[in-house]
């Protein structure tokens, strides 16, 4: 029988969902049944999952879901610190054991996972649909004296290679200040708002950290970085204060400033007389 067939039926169908997490260039298969399950050359390992019932509804923001899975579970280990910079997508099929030949498997759900939430001996991955991904509302630019440009984008145009430093960790002192080699000599807080970036020797996926402040050739970051040891390459990247002198000084871009900068700051609707 096909899908469509048992899947209508009153009392014939034996359902299985697959779940696929793709993280990089690294893959978990899981199904929901009691024992594992091979599509195709795929084997899907049993996992007790749990979800809610996927809705059919106008808002986007209805179609997320939440999984749970157990603690010890392989992906829940990239979530254990903090989520990671490179975004983790998840996708849901679904078969049935009864199906004769070759199971006809359909996409019951598509999206990304935004966050993870340990409880006890569960992980709950809160998961946004590709729908509502796609209905976000995007940002309008508007009148504003700071540069509402993001640095080193196309509106920008200043070269991200130019002024970013390969670097060598030479120091951790604690889970969020780190020492590198090459950024000493710049003022105090002159990488403040940028990145640091390296690649993960576990995932091969790139992960960014936000600098939050500097000091000769140490940095302060926005969180830990659990998989960064000493002697790792990496690249730092400074930020921009989204200022005129910034935009001038550091990054020699002022014709691309998006801001702008003598926008009156008394509203002439204020009231004061002007006469």
């Amino acid at each position: 029988m096909t899908y469509n067939t048992i899947e209508t039926s009153a009392y014939q169908g034996t359902p299985v969902e697959l779940y696929e997490f793709k993280f990089n260039s690294l893959t978990w298969y899981y199904n929901s049944g009691d024992s594992d399950v091979f599509v195709g050359v795929v084997e899907y390992k049993a996992l007790s999952l749990l979800r809610p019932a996927f809705k059919a509804s106008n808002s986007s923001a209805a179609n997320n879901i939440e999984v749970s899975v157990p603690r010890g579970t392989g992906i829940a280990e990239i979530y254990r610190t903090n989520p990671p910079a490179t975004p983790c997508t998840l996708t849901v099929k679904r078969f049935h054991r009864e199906e004769s030949g070759v199971p006809e498997v359909v996409t019951m759900w598509s999206g990304r996972v935004m966050n993870a939430s340990f409880k006890m001996a569960e992980v709950t991955f809160s998961c946004e649909s590709i729908l509502a991904a796609k209905n976000r509302s995007g940002l309008r630019r508007s009148f504003q004296t700071q540069c509402p440009h993001v640095l080193f984008g196309d509106h920008c145009k200043a070269d991200k290679s130019t002024h970013t430093i390969y670097s060598i960790v030479q120091i951790i002192t604690d889970v969020i200040t780190i020492g590198v080699s090459g950024i000493d000599g710049k003022p105090d807080n002159y990488y403040s708002g940028g990145v640091i970036e390296w690649t993960d020797p576990d995932t091969t996926a790139v992960e960014r950290r936000m600098i939050k402040s500097s000091s000769g050739s140490n940095v302060v970051l926005s969180f830990s970085a659990p998989t960064m040891v000493i002697g790792m390459n990496v690249k730092v990247v400074p930020g921009c204060a989204r200022t005129t002198v910034h935009c001038g000084t550091k990054f020699n871009n002022l014709l691309n400033y998006g801001g702008f900068p003598f926008t009156p700051s008394e509203s002439p609707f204020g009231g004061k007389k002007i006469y």
